[in-house]
């Protein structure tokens, strides 16, 4: 991915336009799984730029999403980097459900079920 070279480049600002522009582009196309992949490695360049605040919320968006089609690999991936942001989310049942767009909600998940 792009976005991910040029976050280990260094140039954070370009991959997070890369990134923004890749998921504006999924709009409208239903294409979740993808969503979900584009918000992981999102995420993963922001908690390595040491942008730790900011990484949840692509994070959290993908473990969602992630914990509803079972992909057990990213969920451990989505969780580990979480808890390497050190921002208090130690398991995918702490996750706050609340940052799904209307879209990814569509795809029938219900947080708690």
């Amino acid at each position: 991915m792009q976005g991910t070279l040029l976050a280990a480049r260094g140039d954070i600002d370009a991959a997070r336009l890369v990134f923004e522009d890749a998921i504006r582009r999924l709009e409208g196309v239903g294409s979740v799984y993808h969503r979900a992949i584009i918000d992981f490695y999102y995420g993963q360049c922001l908690r390595r730029a040491g942008k730790r605040a900011e990484c949840v919320a692509p994070l959290t968006r993908a473990l969602a999403l992630f914990t509803h089609f079972d992909a057990t690999v990213y969920i451990d991936r989505c969780t580990r980097e979480l808890q390497a942001s050190g921002t208090g989310m130690l398991r995918k049942e702490s996750a706050d459900w609340s940052t799904l767009t209307a879209q990814e909600q569509a795809v029938g998940w219900v947080p708690g079920k």
